[in-house]
């Protein structure tokens, strides 16, 4: 049996959510803010792991060693939920009582936050998360 460890550093953001862990497919666990995990395996190089928060996580890569590093995305974890309460605010200001360019930009503001919000939540669900390979030299 090999060693497969798990490091999540801590994180202001997510602390209170877990990341579960799936490798080909199959949970083998979850990982708490700040936790260390060592899991007992046979071959497990190759195989392909997954880290899942919610309904988004890291998407599949092989796994090539035995220590890794899960650590969530701070841009998307962090800044898209400010920007998602001042983006709308800003465009819904510039519609109210306006007229001519600035309701067109108001509404604008609030088409491109739309279309952020979908790209958020479809093409970059894969990138919350980060799975990194920490080299340990044997």
């Amino acid at each position: 049996m090999e060693t497969l460890i798990f490091k999540r550093p801590y994180e202001k953001f997510n602390k209170y959510c877990s990341y579960a862990i799936f490798i080909n497919g199959e949970k083998i666990g979850e990982l708490q803010n700040g936790e260390e995990k060592h899991i007992e395996m046979d071959n497990f190089l190759n195989k392909e792991i997954e880290v899942k928060i919610g309904w988004c996580g890291s998407g599949k890569r092989k796994i090539k060693g035995s220590h890794l590093i899960i650590e969530g995305n701070s841009f998307l974890n962090q800044k898209i939920p400010v920007l998602g309460g001042i983006f709308p605010l800003i465009g819904l200001l510039l519609i109210r009582n306006q007229e001519g360019f600035s309701k067109f930009l108001g509404t604008s503001i609030l088409a491109l936050f739309l279309f952020g919000l979908l790209m958020t939540i479809t093409l970059f669900r894969k990138k919350w998360v980060y799975i990194k390979e920490l080299n340990i030299m044997q």
